[in-house]
């Protein structure tokens, strides 16, 4: 739906009523469904109420860059899809002031340090409790003003859902906009309007260069106005605080030409540039899994991000999804022809590339479906591209990201004599084989999660339904190997599996008996795990890892924003500026 309807709508909006009907039909046009699911007014009016507290937000700490701890709030799946719908009726209506680069469509971290550049003075201060601080009654007196100019009923319920109930130490009770929820990084910026215009202002008296990401406040001249008890100092507290914010002392700073300046996580010196350790960080990775393997490399890398993140999502992180991250991140920030990170991204490619892989090659098969199978998973059909070595390969997105499957010699002829693939450049790739099916295996097209060597896990099409191990579920623990599963990955749960890690006593007698009897299906239910590439994601439960955050950040850059799920917003719409590296997980890898 284009914005400029969803504004006229908007604008005409009076009751509740209005307000469900206007977020289905964003949803139905965002899906591109009729039959697309919607939301119920018992959903509107049960997640309005910040009072009911069960089921609309699950919290965790995460660390923060510059010691202790982040308390986050985190949408539950069913307040998290509203609120994205929510967004995206609040995106229509409001533009960030010229001041605002924090998650606002083409700004990033690049353009909020792109401003300071070349400057002799750079200084930086943020806002303490960004967040906490802003209360409920604010956010619903803002939504009535302009450009949003919401009726009570409406601001009333948009309030509701927006915040959250938190106690205080001494047991009172506050409601505030939550670290977490896809719309709070908007609410901000339309709260801090007043708050840009007046230290924008306040940077002209001056003659000094303003930009805030989020709660990081930066100021930059070629003159020093910024001594601590001068009048530039004391005005700019006295900004802050007549908008009811707290200017953090500690996070207070001012770098001088000749050391080291930085903005938002980035060096500036004659340009934006990330820094050499941050560099060295994805060489020494790279290199240990070129020279020893991906299990050593993750070995190396897994307890160093654990320690950095304090709290790591379901699915675990994967060490090529981080590197990826990383890599995405230094392109935005050095852009795709700078020399190192060619190299660095080249050298990535050839780990995880799985295009040219081939059926004779030795792999172990992990899991198979038919072609159709796996398109009604996906919920979408495989599309057909052209590698750069002139292989064909086939991609699917989930979740907002690629799958990429390999193709065996003999799947391509059987694609291009079923015609499914009838493009006449994709066909002349393809070169006529006798296929040849292995006994007691089914002719036909299958997807398979495949693996070898010990690399990570990828898909491939096949002209035969592989082998794949046969489990026994009278003997094993099914419930045990689903959580080794879904805690440590599909790997872990293989190798369990293959070393008789098996529950003992009566947890084994009640899998067993719980398992005997039950047909075996190879197709998944919802909710079942399924690599991106090489990745476990769960069809059903938003996902998305932090090695995505920096793609986005990209994407958003260069004006082609993608439809994020909640659970991007989940987690890392929060971060201030000093913790942008953890969009990429920042972390030391000294020992590596």
């Amino acid at each position: 739906m284009e914005k400029s309807v969803i504004r006229k709508r908007a604008a005409e909006l009076q009751s509740k009523e209005d307000l469900l009907l206007l977020l289905n039909e964003i949803v139905k046009d965002e899906l591109g469904k009729d039959d697309a699911f919607s939301f119920s007014m018992q959903q509107l009016t049960y997640y309005s109420n910040p009072n009911n507290v069960r089921g609309r937000y699950r919290h965790f700490s995460i660390p923060k860059k510059s010691g202790g701890k982040r308390n986050i709030a985190a949408p539950s799946k069913g307040l998290g899809h509203i609120l994205y719908y929510v967004n995206i009726l609040l995106k229509a209506i409001y533009q960030p002031s010229d001041y605002a680069m924090g998650f606002v469509e083409g700004r990033s971290v690049v353009d909020n340090a792109i401003r300071h550049i070349g400057q002799n003075y750079v200084f930086n201060t943020d806002i303490e409790n960004f967040f906490p601080s802003i209360e409920q009654p604010r956010v619903w007196k803002r939504f009535q003003l302009k450009p949003f100019n919401f009726k009570k009923p409406i601001a009333n319920i948009l309030a509701g859902l927006c915040c959250i109930k938190e106690k205080n130490d001494d047991g009172t009770v506050k409601y505030i906009l939550p670290q977490g929820a896809p719309t709070s990084p908007l609410i901000t910026n339309a709260i801090c309007d007043t708050l840009d215009r007046r230290l924008s202002g306040l940077a002209r008296r001056f003659n000094l260069h303003y930009s805030r990401y989020a709660d990081d406040i930066t100021f930059s001249s070629m003159h020093n106005v910024y001594k601590e008890d001068g009048d530039f100092r004391t005005e700019l507290k006295r900004i802050i605080e007549g908008q009811n914010f707290t200017m953090n002392e500690a996070k207070t700073r001012l770098q001088k030409i000749g050391e080291r300046q930085e903005v938002t996580g980035l060096t500036i010196s004659n340009k934006v540039n990330a820094s050499t350790a941050y560099v060295a960080e994805i060489r020494n990775l790279l290199h240990i899994w070129e020279k020893y393997g991906y299990n050593e490399a993750y070995k190396r890398f897994y307890p160093i991000y654990k320690e950095s993140k304090g709290h790591v999502k379901k699915g675990e992180p994967l060490l090529e999804n981080v590197l990826y991250g990383k890599l995405q991140y230094l392109k935005m920030v050095k852009g795709y022809k700078d020399p190192v990170y060619a190299a660095l991204q080249a050298r990535y490619d050839k780990l995880t590339s799985p295009v040219n892989a081939e059926v004779e090659q030795k792999f172990d098969y992990l899991r198979s479906f038919t072609l159709a199978e796996f398109e009604e998973i996906v919920d979408g059909q495989i599309n057909y591209a052209l590698s750069k070595e002139g292989n064909l390969y086939g991609k699917v997105v989930l979740n907002g990201k690629d799958i990429i499957i390999s193709i065996s010699n003999d799947a391509k002829s059987q694609l291009v004599k079923n015609k499914i693939v009838t493009d006449e450049t994709l066909v002349a790739s393809v070169k006529p084989t006798k296929s040849a099916i292995p006994v007691n295996s089914k002719p036909g097209l299958y997807v398979v999660l495949t693996a070898k060597n010990g690399r990570v896990p990828f898909w491939m099409m096949t002209y035969y339904d592989p082998t794949v191990t046969d489990i026994d579920l009278s003997e094993v623990p099914v419930t045990e190997l689903v959580n080794i599963w879904e805690k440590n990955g599909i790997d872990a749960a293989i190798e369990a599996y293959e070393n008789g890690i098996l529950l003992k006593g009566e947890g084994a007698n009640k899998a067993a008996k719980d398992a005997k009897g039950k047909k075996k299906t190879k197709k998944p239910q919802k909710g079942v795990f399924l690599p991106s590439m090489s990745e476990s994601v769960s069809l059903d439960v938003d996902y998305i890892d932090v090695a995505d955050i920096a793609a986005v950040e990209e994407e958003i850059r260069s004006g082609k924003p993608t439809k994020l799920s909640s659970s991007f917003t989940d987690e890392y719409n929060d971060l201030d500026s000093y913790e942008l590296d953890t969009i990429v997980d920042e972390g030391s890898f000294d020992d590596l």
